[in-house]
């Protein structure tokens, strides 16, 4: 017992260390990222040993140092930076069956910012993209080699197999004929049929709803705080130096609608049996990794905030994570007058 929570605790450690990391060099939306790390279900997550605490981290110290990259000047630049992004674009390529794979090669954003006027820093971005490309292949080489088995499908006479429901699921060969060389147009059928059924859903779970698998309730009031104060965090401040121009949101709208689609095209793959119609197993959280591209892609300078409140905002913010604490814990009906 006492190894199963030291292996959890670990994992906390991990995701708080990265985390915060992340929030350090982020240059804009630290209050956002601030906010995110207090959700119910990413504290329940990152003290867990699922996969998610390293994805949400991982992601999210992606995300701050290519923006600094980006916007912060060469002299700011530090070795352990690149060192940083080669680990973090490395741990999180081949996560959850590589979903999230655009993040891991973002940097290459940075190739074609500085191929003209910087070809070594282009260089160095570029060699930060193979490192990680090189460091997931001898990772993934290693695993084949132990055994490690970490695949939900199976094959049986040839057929693609969910094993979990032991029947036959969507192979990529058949998939790839039934969008392009047919009039079903089938992946993009069932992607959009999922987000129209559970498109709600998934937000009001990525906010904590339920806890993902754990189906513990957080009150509904609570969630719809959470929605508000996620507003809010994530406004462009009337101080911000860092402006993001049509095109700039344009890019990271996209990448929200990739990374989420992409997502939910995994799971139609590797959990999906064929005799659904839409995409099943997709949680919320599974899109928490770019919830900021998405914010980033809604800030506007019609709408913003002055950065005196944020101190106010992040106090109430840590009210609001414990009072939600308080309320989910509540669900277990533990006793009142414990500590009398």
């Amino acid at each position: 017992v006492w190894t199963f929570f030291m292996g959890r605790f670990v994992n906390l450690l991990f995701f708080v260390a990265f985390y915060a990391y992340a929030i350090k060099k982020m240059p804009v939306a630290k209050l956002g990222l601030f906010g995110m790390g207090l959700l119910a279900i990413v504290s329940q997550q990152s003290f867990s040993f699922a996969q998610d605490y390293m994805i949400m981290s991982l992601s999210m110290v992606i995300l701050a140092l290519t923006l600094h990259f980006w916007y912060d000047l060469p002299s700011g630049w530090k070795k352990s930076e690149w060192a940083m992004l080669v680990f973090a674009s490395a741990c999180i390529f081949p996560l959850k069956n590589y979903s999230y794979f655009l993040l891991a090669i973002l940097p290459l954003i940075l190739v074609f910012k500085y191929w003209k006027k910087d070809k070594k820093a282009a260089g160095k971005f570029l060699l930060v993209v193979g490192l990680s490309f090189l460091i997931m292949i001898a990772w993934k080489v290693y695993e084949s080699l132990v055994g490690v088995q970490t695949s939900v499908t199976g094959s049986v006479m040839g057929e693609h197999i969910i094993t979990w429901a032991n029947v036959k699921g969507w192979d990529i060969p058949t998939l790839l004929h039934e969008t392009f060389a047919s009039s079903r147009r089938l992946l993009f059928l069932i992607v959009a049929r999922t987000f129209m059924i559970f498109g709600g859903t998934y937000w009001v779970q990525a906010m904590g709803e339920g806890l993902g698998w754990v189906n513990v309730t957080v009150p509904p009031f609570m969630i719809y705080v959470w929605f508000f104060l996620f507003a809010i965090m994530f406004l462009r401040r009337k101080q911000q130096k860092i402006v993001f121009n049509v095109k700039t949101r344009i890019f990271w709208a996209l990448l929200f609608l990739l990374v989420a689609a992409i997502v939910v095209a995994g799971l139609l793959l590797g959990w999906t049996p064929q005799i659904y119609e839409y995409v099943i197993g997709v949680q919320g959280r599974y899109f928490l990794p770019v919830i900021p591209c998405l914010m980033f892609a809604l800030q506007t300078g019609a709408l913003t905030l002055d950065e005196k409140y944020d101190k106010q905002i992040a106090v109430f913010a840590v009210w609001h994570a414990c009072m939600t604490l308080l309320l989910t814990l509540s669900y277990f009906n533990i006793p009142t007058n414990l500590f009398d």
